[in-house]
């Protein structure tokens, strides 16, 4: 994955929802620029998740990967980051074995 060096700081986002395997189900509610506006059907809570990240299983049910989160990462100035996907003002990416977002 690429790399990238943080800026500027970011303090971690509160409150926030990480999905897993067993409750991956999501109904699709807006699309843009590579980037999915879905509510979580479990938890009724609404996340931004890139459209990579987003399939129809076999079931005809709409999933998202285990990795998607609306976790805004922690990161100071100088902290290298590993680029999962790049957007026009955000970039989800991984930090130190935790995945989620950095704003730009």
């Amino acid at each position: 994955m690429p790399k990238h060096t943080i800026v500027k700081r970011q303090r971690e986002s509160g409150g926030t929802l990480a999905i897993t395997w067993l409750d991956r189900f999501v109904e699709m509610e807006d699309e843009w620029d590579g980037l999915c506006r879905v509510k979580h059907i479990k938890t009724e809570k609404t996340l931004i998740v890139p459209k990579s990240q987003i399939w129809i299983d076999s079931d005809g049910n709409v999933c998202v990967c285990d990795c998607a989160t609306d976790y805004y990462l922690s990161c100071e100035a100088g902290d290298i980051v590993s680029i999962v996907e790049d957007f026009e003002d955000r970039i989800f990416a991984k930090l130190k074995g935790t995945s989620g977002w950095i704003r730009k």
